[in-house]
């Protein structure tokens, strides 16, 4: 359950975004290993509504994709889905992310946990400058990855992000999706709760239990 901005004080709070569709042992992984070493006492994991570097649209619903997150993280005290991004019309920008929850948590200091990949493309994103603004920035590589902060221009907003090595958990949710399709099973893959979810409403292809 999230903080009231009053009880938020002096706090950290990590913003661990992502279209979670479904989410899996991965997102859970690297939002305990963040909690951890950043040194976090919460970590909000917000469910897109649309992201604009996205090509394709999230396969579930928003309603099913927090839906899922919530129960991944049921039994997580210090980790909890939000659905900040859901209550604001029109595409999800991070910044707005980061501007909606500083309103909400005014007293707390907020923490951007982002993977590799989308850290090099923050020059990118919708007024991107605005960022560290807003919240540090925390990148979570795979084993074995590296982020050359020295290569970033000096203008880029991970050009001061605090990098670590995440854990090694081989999942992503496009591998999810496949072997629901091909009818093999996910219980490796994701929380009980959540394939329970995926079957008991047909999600990405399966079936419905009547």
């Amino acid at each position: 359950m999230g903080l009231s901005g009053s009880s938020s004080i002096g706090r950290r709070i990590g913003v661990f975004g992502g279209t979670f569709d479904p989410a899996h042992n991965g997102h859970i992984a690297v939002a305990l290993f963040a909690l951890t070493a950043f040194s976090l006492d919460e970590v909000l994991m917000v469910v897109a509504s649309d992201q604009w570097l996205r090509e394709k649209a999230p396969m579930a619903s928003a309603e099913h994709r927090l839906k899922m997150v919530r129960l991944a993280v049921a039994d997580e005290e210090n980790i909890s889905g939000s659905d900040v991004d859901l209550r604001r019309s029109g595409p999800t920008y991070t910044v707005d992310t980061l501007k909606d929850l500083r309103n909400k948590y005014s007293n707390a200091s907020l923490v951007l946990i982002s993977g590799l990949d989308s850290a090099l493309s923050m020059d990118r994103w919708d007024r991107g400058d605005q960022l560290t603004q807003l919240a540090e920035i925390a990148v979570v590589g795979r084993p074995g990855e590296t982020l050359d902060l020295d290569s970033l221009a000096d203008t880029h907003p991970a050009k001061d992000a605090n990098y670590l090595e995440g854990p090694m958990v081989d999942v992503s949710a496009t591998l999810v999706r496949e072997r629901i399709e091909s009818g093999e099973g996910i219980d490796d893959l994701v929380p009980g709760v959540v394939a329970e979810y995926i079957n008991e409403h047909g999600l990405y292809g399966q079936e419905e239990n009547a």
